[in-house]
């Protein structure tokens, strides 16, 4: 749902969804709380979840963007811890498949097929 926001107009009006990507963003605030101190290696958030990060940066700044306009929250930042994930996401570039050296698939197979350093 985060990932389909690209304006405040995308925002869904009722109460219920906009209560679930809340509580959804604030999860993975959680989630990058532990990992910033260490409870968690980022090394394995970022592993797992650097695309949806990705993909879901411009919802959230939306929301964010949104909800600074409407005075919604009586926070200084949402998510906080979020936004440094997020940022880490947009420049990490993973070992595994779904990010080739080259950004493209050639050589997909001679690294996979390579024995592991």
């Amino acid at each position: 749902m985060v990932r389909r926001i690209s304006e405040t107009s995308d925002i869904p009006k009722d109460d219920l969804n906009v209560r679930l990507l809340y509580r959804t963003l604030g999860v993975f605030d959680n989630m990058a709380m532990f990992a910033r101190h260490k409870v968690i290696p980022t090394k394995w958030v970022l592993e797992l979840w650097h695309h949806p990060l990705n993909e879901m940066y411009e919802g959230v700044e939306t929301l964010r963007k949104n909800a600074r306009e409407k005075n919604e929250s009586s926070a200084a930042e949402l998510w906080p811890q979020l936004w440094i994930l997020l940022d880490k996401a947009q420049s990490y570039h993973s070992t595994l498949p779904c990010c080739p050296p080259d950004n493209s698939w050639r050589g997909r197979i001679r690294r996979l097929a390579a024995p592991s350093r």
